[in-house]
């Protein structure tokens, strides 16, 4: 009678998360934080329409290529910005990427000049590139384009 109680009690428990042994679950709260940047402050503060989001810098080719792989989620007003050298046509794909992102495209003058909106994880291995010459590129969550109403020729500060 004592096991039917305990497996009564317990899987209930363990199945709704109220009873955790070590390393059982891991809990994210989808924040930034820094991977890998070759700089010691790896952020900066973006002005986009009239938001204003925590960005973490993606400057150098390790930080560039892993992006948000590999990561649960980012929080709401956070971004990855990738920073390039020179303007080009640089191509993102969503390797290891567990959640949805917006793709937003900026020229050298930081004016927007390609939207790529609500691209799935299950995309990979496809490459998405822009149309015009860019040299930083802001992900983030799916929706949020949309949101801030961000569309071609719209400056960003940084």
């Amino acid at each position: 009678m004592r096991q039917k109680f305990l497996i009564i009690i317990l899987v209930p428990a363990v199945v709704l998360g109220v009873v955790k042994g070590p390393g059982m679950w891991k809990t994210y709260n989808c924040t930034v934080y820094k991977l890998g940047s070759a700089h010691p402050n790896a952020f900066k503060d973006l002005s986009i329409s009239s938001a204003k989001i925590k960005a973490e810098v993606a400057d150098n080719e390790i930080s560039r290529q892993v992006g948000l792989g590999g990561r649960p989620c980012i929080g709401s007003a956070q971004a990855m910005l990738f920073v390039f050298d020179k303007p080009g046509y640089y191509a993102f794909w969503m390797k290891d990427t567990r959640f949805p992102l917006d793709m937003v495209w900026l020229d050298k003058e930081k004016r927007v000049v390609f939207v790529k909106s609500n691209v799935l994880s299950g995309t990979y291995p496809t490459s998405f590139v822009n149309k015009q010459a860019a040299q930083y590129v802001i992900e983030l969550n799916a929706g949020e384009a949309t949101k801030l109403g961000i569309q071609d020729g719209l400056p960003v500060t940084f």
